[in-house]
């Protein structure tokens, strides 16, 4: 059941496929069952993602959705385990690293509508515990240099109408509404389309028409076509950033306290 409670089937020629592209049996199922009735879908994902770190063991834990393609893994993958250390006491110095979604809107023919502002989003944690989608209110945020292509909404229109019926932003926005706008998008439309992010608008200022044959270069234009480096993801900047962050609260709590303080003065 998918985390609006609707139901959906795998079909058994799926595993078929992947247990030719497995030749080394790495890939393991996890199988449970991750909808509550009594939880909103974005409950129902923080939930699943969470039982799903439960068990991926120790390490740097990567949480990529199906759609999310990262451009270049192998130095994504010396970065972190150049930075393996990190892995351990995650509670001292909890971190969730970030990459740039670059956009894939729609498909239309030959071509793809894209979206030319990279969107940062988060995917890699050595924590075992999320309070929001693949977050968590505890870590040091590190923005990085990581390009991944995002399928989003380039998709067929039944594939889009069950995604948007199931996952987690189900009761974010009028989701059907904003489906109607994306199925009028075409081709002679599509240069009138401004801020039409469903959550936070100008986040998307526009679109652009790209051919196949143009994709890749259109990756590297505006997402960069390696990673030299991630930026702060070191030890110094991660404990600054923790105490930063604790002063900050018990600043708050105090604030909080000593308001309340002073009203009860008040009245005495």
């Amino acid at each position: 059941m998918t985390w609006t409670g609707n139901r959906f089937n795998i079909e058994e020629d799926f595993y078929e496929r992947i247990k030719k592209l497995d030749t080394k049996n790495i890939i393991k199922y996890y199988r449970d069952e991750f909808y509550i009735p009594s939880l909103l879908p974005m409950e129902n994902e923080v939930r699943e993602r969470n039982m799903l770190l439960g068990v991926m063991g120790r390490g740097w834990l990567i949480q990529l959705d199906v759609d999310e393609y990262v451009i270049d893994f192998k130095p994504l993958r010396d970065i972190l385990h150049k930075k393996r250390y990190l892995t351990y006491f995650p509670f001292l110095w909890p971190v969730t690293i970030f990459g740039n979604w670059i956009t894939m809107f729609k498909k239309i023919d030959n071509s793809y509508l894209c979206i030319p502002e990279l969107s940062p989003f988060s995917f890699i944690t050595n924590y075992h515990s999320y309070s929001h989608p693949r977050k968590n209110k505890r870590s040091v945020y590190i923005k990085a240099k990581i390009p991944v292509l995002h399928q989003s909404w380039a998709r067929s229109s039944s594939e889009i109408k069950q995604k948007i019926s199931n996952w987690g932003h189900k009761e974010d926005f009028n989701v059907v509404k904003y489906f109607d706008f994306w199925n009028s998008i075409n081709s002679n439309n599509f240069k009138d389309v401004k801020n039409f992010h469903p959550l936070t608008p100008n986040s998307w200022t526009k679109l652009v028409l790209l051919k196949d044959s143009e994709i890749n270069n259109f990756i590297k234009e505006i997402g960069g076509d390696e990673i030299l480096e991630i930026q702060d993801l070191n030890l110094g900047f991660i404990i600054f950033n923790r105490i930063s962050t604790e002063r900050k609260k018990i600043y708050k709590k105090v604030k909080y306290k000593i308001r309340i303080l002073l009203k009860i003065n008040m009245f005495l």
